[in-house]
């Protein structure tokens, strides 16, 4: 077990405001930018941070991006909080309204549909309708899937992502920018192994704990390791090949 470290001085560390990222995040000391993932990426992007916790579909935009090693979100099979919400059955939707929050949850739907569905539905940025299907990622989604179980068919991308591929899938992950980035990977190996110690008490304080417990102990899991780096490999692969990366990315694990 890696000993604590301190952050170093200076260092900006920017996360997402999800219930998925507090045993990453919540151990970390001072402030820490939060921000949606499609923001977060960018200001990563333009160098005004030295780690966030980026949607891989992000940090697969860059040949060979720094990404920490052996910590992620991610998910082997249900994920819950990550899915497409539809009446129709699922061939008769005529559009898809994508999530202007989250662009590894439209690309990974993207790719299912592409490479294994045989399917490819209109898709739409503009808000959805009452009724009509939308992709949902986060917190609202798990609200929004507890308060219409009855109505409403979920189509959960993790578990279709695995039920098609064996793998696991990644999320997001912490990706590095500039020299200081060995000593903040480190440091945040310790903020992790901390979280998961700390699991109970930091369930215990959002305003569902019962659920928060069962979902970050069991449908999230925060390991990066073989499986989810072959899991990053394919998806990778995925978005040069429809298009949706300019690179075949290859990260760098630090």
């Amino acid at each position: 077990m890696e000993n604590a470290l301190n952050l170093p001085e200076g260092a900006r560390i920017g996360t997402v405001p999800y219930l998925n990222a507090w045993p990453l995040v919540s151990f970390i000391p001072g402030e820490i930018r939060s921000a949606v993932p499609s923001e977060l990426a960018l200001a990563y992007e333009a160098g005004a941070l030295d780690a966030a916790l980026v949607p891989i579909y992000q940090l697969l935009q860059q040949a060979a991006p720094q990404i920490a090693e052996g910590i992620c979100i991610s998910s082997q099979g249900e994920v819950f909080s990550v899915f497409l919400a539809h009446r129709e059955p699922l061939r008769e939707i005529p559009r898809v309204h994508l999530d202007p929050a989250s662009r590894t949850s439209n690309a990974l739907f993207r790719c299912l549909c592409a490479e294994f569905l045989d399917w490819i539905p209109e898709f739409s940025t503009q808000l959805p309708g009452e009724g009509d299907a939308r992709i949902l990622i986060g917190d609202a989604a798990i609200e929004f899937r507890i308060l219409h179980a009855e109505g409403w068919r979920f189509l959960d991308l993790g578990q279709a992502w695995t039920t098609y591929t064996g793998l696991p899938f990644v999320y997001a992950a912490w990706g590095l920018n500039g020299k200081m980035a060995l000593q903040i990977a480190k440091f945040l190996r310790a903020v992790k192994q901390k979280g998961i110690a700390n699991l109970d008490k930091l369930t215990a304080t959002y305003h569902r704990p019962d659920f928060a417990k069962i979902y970050l102990g069991g449908y999230i899991r925060y390991d990066l390791k073989e499986a989810e780096k072959q899991a990053i490999s394919l998806f990778a692969e995925l978005l040069h090949k429809y298009g949706l990366s300019p690179v075949l990315s290859r990260p760098i694990f630090v």
